[in-house]
Order: structure tokens, then C-alpha cells, then sequence
């Protein structure tokens, strides 16, 4: 087992805990039923027409949490100067520019995300950088080999078609070109979506065909190392990663739950019912605070590849 790493910031309190376990490793019997509750319906619909601006700014506030575990991914594409990396995904752009500094000078970073709130404010915050509404499978407006890099950093579990998505990773790759990415495991789900199954539980309000608005797509350790192999990609490496969120209250878990899935997170219910589900989700977390706050745990595979 790898020794734990402590991933810090000055914008939370996050820790990293690399754990490299086996990709059949389950939960205990007791969290069975829990985990498949969380698991949600996996051909549920997400909607992209649910962002907002308001929605956008707030992932921009609270994102930190996406943008720390996209540091620990992005040190498998071994950046350098000189580099140019594609950002599929790149939300408001705290990452891509991120990584734009990083390949200075001569390197350049662009992002694409369907989301065109995020995509403005992007643009807005990072002036200079190349920022564009796109999706993973269609990348059509870049050229064949055009990238030396190129990541999905919290956002293949949203995709669809995943096989799609990677061919057109593989196309905009130059040979050598690296791809690095990340899910939330499968079979592993996130303390907040067992949180909101109890939840759902308790207020009689499990619907077995709906989607709470989680990324439905979410891959395992083994399912992500296939997906790679069967593109044709070379020099596998897959982990599993959890990380640690201290939070200060339900609000904040709201926050995130809402804009880190665009509008989608209970979109379904009505504002009577996720008033009950709020009061059952403050309730849970309370009974977890300690000093430091309320921890929960995520818990991530991240992969990383080169096109031969």
C-alpha cells in the first residue's frame, strides 16, 4: 500500500488518501443496500439545460474540491514547457489556467465544457486563454495530433458514450501524447450519495427509475482500465484515490451537490419534498461534526495512458 499523501490548499482542508486496493474491494454488508440506493439509474437522463449563472458562479466558489484532487491527476501527464494540453471538461477554467502556467513558455492550455455559463465565466476570469463550448465526443474542431496532453478531470462519469469520447481523445493525441482521467468509482460511492439515499429513505421518496442528479456513468478501477486498453492506448496506470472533505454545514453541502451537477441534483422532486431532504441531510451530517467539521469521504479511480 502506498503511504498516505496530504494534499493542501489555502483554499480548504482536504486530504488526499491513495489507497491502490484491489479493484474488486467492496463495502461492508451492513452498506449493501445503502450502495446500490446511491448507485442511482444508470440510463437516468442528466440535463445540460439546467446551469445557470448563479449555478456557474458558485461551482466557481466551491470547486476548490475538483480542482485539488486535478492537481493530483495531472501529475501523470508530466507536463513541460513547451506543451499544449486540452482541458475537456474545464468548467471555469481554475485548472486549465493552472496548467497554462505550467507549460510556459511556449505551451498553451485550452478548455472545452458543454456548459456555456461556465464557459463564459471562464473566459471572463481568464483572459488570454482559449475557452470553448464543446463536448468529449465531438471534438471536431481540433486537428488530428494537435495536443501533447489531454485530461478529464470529474468528467467521464457524466459521458454517455465513453468510447466515443476516447477515440476522439486518441485522434486529437499526437503519438507519445499522454491522457489522463478520472471517475468516481463505481463501486465505491461518495459519503454524500449515501447520505442523500438515507435521506431519500427515511422520506419514502425512493424512485428506483430516477437519477438524483449524480454522474450516472461511474466507472470501475478494472471498467476504466478496459476502456483505455480496448482504444488502443499503451502504458496503463489505474488508482484509487479517496479524498476527505471537511464541510461546515448543509449548506454547503448544498452548494456543491447542486452546482457540481449543473441544476440536476434532485431536480425531480418537488420544492415541498427536497425541503424534507434538506432537513433529513442536516440532521446526518450533524450527527457526523467533530472539531474539525463534518467529514466526507469521495472516493475517485483515476487513470493515466499514452497513445502509442
Amino acid at each position: 500500500m502506498v503511504e498516505p499523501r496530504r494534499v493542501r490548499s489555502d483554499k480548504c482542508a482536504a486530504a488526499l488518501i491513495q489507497v491502490d486496493c484491489p479493484a474488486g474491494a467492496t463495502a461492508p454488508r451492513a452498506r449493501t443496500e445503502a450502495r446500490a440506493a446511491a448507485q442511482g439509474a444508470p440510463g437516468a437522463s442528466i440535463s445540460l439545460e439546467r446551469d445557470t449563472e448563479q449555478l456557474a458562479a458558485v461551482y466557481d466558489r466551491v470547486g476548490f474540491r475538483q480542482f485539488e484532487h486535478g492537481e493530483v491527476l495531472l501529475q501523470d501527464l508530466v507536463l513541460k514547457p513547451g506543451d499544449k494540453v486540452l482541458d475537456v471538461g474545464c468548467g471555469t477554467g481554475q485548472l486549465t489556467a493552472w496548467v497554462h502556467a505550467r507549460v510556459q513558455p511556449g505551451g498553451r492550455a485550452t478548455g472545452i465544457d458543454p456548459l456555456p455559463h461556465r464557459v463564459r465565466l471562464a473566459t471572463r476570469n481568464h483572459p488570454g486563454l482559449d475557452f470553448r463550448v464543446g463536448r468529449a465526443e465531438h471534438l471536431e474542431g481540433f486537428a488530428e495530433g494537435s495536443f501533447d496532453g489531454l485530461y478529464l478531470n470529474s468528467v467521464l462519469h457524466w459521458i454517455v458514450n465513453q468510447d466515443r469520447a476516447l477515440s476522439e481523445a486518441w485522434r486529437v493525441l499526437r503519438p507519445g501524447g499522454r491522457i489522463a482521467l478520472n471517475s468516481a468509482d463505481r463501486e465505491r460511492p461518495h459519503d454524500s450519495a449515501l447520505l442523500l439515499a438515507t435521506a431519500l429513505a427515511k422520506e419514502h421518496l425512493e424512485r428506483p427509475s430516477a437519477n438524483r442528479g449524480g454522474p450516472s456513468h461511474r466507472l470501475s478501477a478494472k471498467a476504466l482500465g478496459q476502456l483505455l486498453e480496448s482504444k488502443g492506448f499503451v502504458d496503463v496506470v489505474v488508482r484509487r484515490c479517496s479524498f476527505v472533505d471537511q464541510l461546515a454545514g448543509v449548506d454547503e453541502f448544498i452548494d456543491w451537490s447542486l452546482s457540481s451537477s449543473f441544476g440536476n441534483w434532485l431536480a425531480d422532486l418537488t420544492s415541498e419534498e427536497t425541503g424534507r431532504v434538506r432537513t433529513r441531510i442536516e440532521a446526518l451530517l450533524e450527527e457526523r461534526r467533530s472539531g474539525t467539521g463534518i467529514a466526507l469521504a469521495r472516493h475517485m479511480v483515476f487513470a493515466s495512458a499514452r497513445r502509442p
